[in-house]
């Protein structure tokens, strides 16, 4: 997860587009790096937005 986090965060700066996680999520670039940077042991493939935010599930 370290490489990926690293290897996702330089080069998305500054660029729009949206990211899949494969996980249950996607996002907008700035969206994900902001959670990126807000939650640097964020695993994407364990723990889903909603759940890093608080929201509920409404599925």
């Amino acid at each position: 997860m370290h490489a990926a986090r690293t290897f996702l965060s330089g080069p998305l700066r500054g660029f729009s587009g949206l990211i899949d996680t494969n996980h249950g999520d996607v996002l907008a670039f700035a969206e994900f790096l902001g959670l990126v940077d807000k939650h640097p042991q964020w695993d994407w493939r364990r723990t889903e937005v909603a759940d890093l935010l608080g929201e509920p599930d409404n599925t």
